[in-house]
């Protein structure tokens, strides 16, 4: 009876002992398959994110060229960042500056600027102008600009900041008849022929042409 009895209590307690692990299985399992769903869930999510992306995203960043483009939307972006209006030709004012722009590009309808910020970029040239008649101040410092030029509509021109380009000689700008402030430092002129087109410039009462590479003496005289 007694073995019986001691048989019966091992049974009961080796059943408890399988019910226990095979909950346990179970339990792991579901974790397993659970974890593993959520993963599956994630890298759906991330294929399908990376398979659409946004279209300003795609105007503002050329990854075959290297180059950040200066879209109507991130222009209206910048625009809602400073409290600007939406509405392009309300505003007098236009911060496009430390963006790293490789074009001026896209400003056909701010018709009414007359302070334009594009310092601080990649801009290689000096174009896209034509319709900011109304211009007072232009800063076009910190680029990479190699030539002065398209100015000659902006007749309304009085500050115009082109220091730490590319420039190698200072022309086309003898229409500005309102130009006052001129900053030319730290380019590339070399020689008295290289800033002879200041000689035209009557306006002009603030010029600074430093820290260039100029060594001829006739420039001093």
């Amino acid at each position: 009876m007694a073995d019986s009895k001691n048989n019966s209590v091992v049974k009961h307690n080796m059943l408890n002992y399988q019910e226990k692990v095979l909950k346990s299985i179970e339990k792991q399992l579901d974790s397993k398959l659970f974890r593993a769903e959520i993963e599956n869930q994630i890298k759906k999510t991330v294929d399908f994110r990376s398979s659409e992306k946004p279209q300003n995203e795609i105007s503002l960043f050329n990854k075959k060229k290297n180059e950040i483009r200066m879209s109507e939307d991130i222009i209206k972006k910048h625009c809602r960042e400073h409290k600007l209006y939406e509405t392009p030709s309300l505003n007098d004012v236009l911060y496009l500056h430390y963006k790293g722009y490789s074009f001026i590009e896209n400003l056909e309808n701010y018709t009414g600027l007359k302070c334009l910020w594009l310092e601080n970029n990649c801009i290689q040239a000096i174009k896209n102008l034509d319709n900011q008649i109304q211009l007072r101040c232009l800063f076009l410092h910190h680029n990479l600009i190699k030539k002065i030029e398209n100015l000659e509509h902006l007749k309304k021109l009085d500050t115009l900041n082109i220091s730490y380009n590319l420039i190698s000689k200072i022309e086309n700008l003898g229409s500005l008849n309102n130009l006052n402030s001129l900053n030319v430092s730290h380019n590339y002129l070399q020689n008295a022929e290289d800033i002879e087109h200041v000689r035209v410039l009557d306006s002009v009462s603030i010029l600074d042409i430093s820290y260039n590479r100029i060594d001829d003496l006739q420039v001093i005289s």
